[in-house]
């Protein structure tokens, strides 16, 4: 699952947080929030940990074939 579409469904199951309320707590205003959200480019780590941050959530990077806990996502560059 690409790293946008996790955010999304996190943000989309949260009953706390949507991109508008997210987009200040990352220094963005809603329009730059939903435009990086929409975006065609590969979205950047740093943005991604940041959002996931607010989410209650961490980016963590571990070998392959390691058992990940319940509730983990994996990042690929493949649609789903």
């Amino acid at each position: 699952m690409k790293i946008r579409d996790i955010l999304r469904k996190l943000i989309d199951d949260s009953t706390v947080w949507s991109q508008n309320r997210i987009a200040p707590e990352v220094g963005l205003s809603p329009q730059a929030m939903t435009n990086r959200m929409k975006g065609d480019r590969n979205m950047k780590a740093e943005f991604a940990a940041q959002v996931l941050d607010v989410l209650g959530y961490q980016l963590v990077v571990v070998p392959k074939g390691n058992r990940l806990p319940k509730g983990s996502f994996v990042v690929t560059t493949e649609e789903e």
